[in-house]
């Protein structure tokens, strides 16, 4: 039986400092900043959509089942969009050793060794967003930096940059990186003094020589990483992306997840042409294949957009 329609809004925010943003891109470019501010107005939303802002309280939005919040003259402001990040990315890192606090290079050690001291010999470790230029001790990691925390356990870090891994000696050889290893295309794979690799991998190309052999995560972890990023998007008043470098099984995580109740933030797909996958005809194939294409979707989820390397 198809639900009872409720002619009334869902919800009202009232109460609010309501900054409206009611200018035109045009009226923008132009120079016109002066949009509306409401003093102690009220937001009305309905299946997910704005349906009236103005001053005080219009009572004719208001039935027995919406919810009523008083913000209590807080700013209420439209959503924010970024219009380039890495979302999945960014959600997958908050499921790693979490580095950016960190101030010196035994910080990193540390927060590395209690990752590894709860994961079976020969689970992978993985760290995220290290920055040296942070730190107060000048050190820089390397392989042997990261086999202080252990030989047993893979273990590579992404740089905050996302431009930059280091890798431990086991995860190196699991990669089948040695010091006769040429720099793929496109990246460079650090080297010592004598020529030996020091962990440091340059750029998607050289870095892919890990991650390719890193076990990929299952489209549930995937899922997992789109909620855990919409939360923390949402704590910020984020509530639309861009999603740059998408992967095949990335969309089709943010598909699923959106089946099942699992986005909280407007995506809007940008399909990576990775060339560490294959060359561009080889892309462009696959895209000739894909169901989905530039515009497919709707205001919650969509492809938007391609990106070349």
């Amino acid at each position: 039986m198809a639900q009872e329609w409720y002619p009334y809004a869902d919800m009202v925010l009232k109460n609010g400092k309501i900054y409206t943003v009611d200018l035109t891109i045009p009226e923008i470019q132009s120079g016109k900043y002066d949009f509306t501010v409401i003093e102690n107005g009220y937001v009305a939303v309905k299946d997910g959509k704005i349906i009236g802002v103005g001053n005080g309280l219009d009572e004719s939005l208001i039935g027995d089942k919406t919810q009523i919040v008083d913000v209590e003259g807080q700013t209420v402001i439209p959503g924010l969009m970024d219009s380039h990040m890495h979302a999945m990315f960014a959600g997958m890192d908050l499921q790693n050793v979490a580095l950016e606090k960190c101030k010196t290079m035994d910080e990193m050690v540390t927060l590395l060794k209690e990752r590894a001291a709860r994961e079976p010999a020969g689970k992978w470790i993985k760290g995220a967003a290290w920055n040296e230029l942070n730190w107060t001790d000048g050190k820089k990691p390397d392989r042997y930096v990261l086999d202080s925390v252990s030989t047993e356990h893979p273990i590579f870090a992404k740089r905050l940059c996302c431009h930059v891994i280091v890798a431990n000696s086991r995860a190196l050889e699991l990669a089948g990186i040695t010091r006769d290893t040429q720099d793929p295309d496109g990246g460079i794979i650090g080297r010592d003094e004598n020529g030996e690799p020091n962990g440091w991998l340059y750029e998607n190309s050289a870095m892919d020589l890990i991650e390719k052999v890193y076990p990929p995560l299952t489209e549930e972890e995937l899922m997992g990483a789109i909620e855990g990023i919409g939360k923390y998007l949402n704590s910020l008043g984020i509530t639309s992306v861009i999603d740059a470098n998408m992967p095949f099984d990335c969309m089709r995580a943010y598909k699923e997840a959106y089946k099942v109740g699992r986005l909280n933030y407007r995506d809007n797909m940008m399909f990576y042409l990775d060339k560490a996958i294959g060359d561009i005809p080889y892309h462009l194939n696959r895209i000739k294949e894909m169901t989905a294409v530039t515009g497919f979707g709707d205001d919650m989820l969509s492809l938007t957009a391609l990106r070349l390397p």
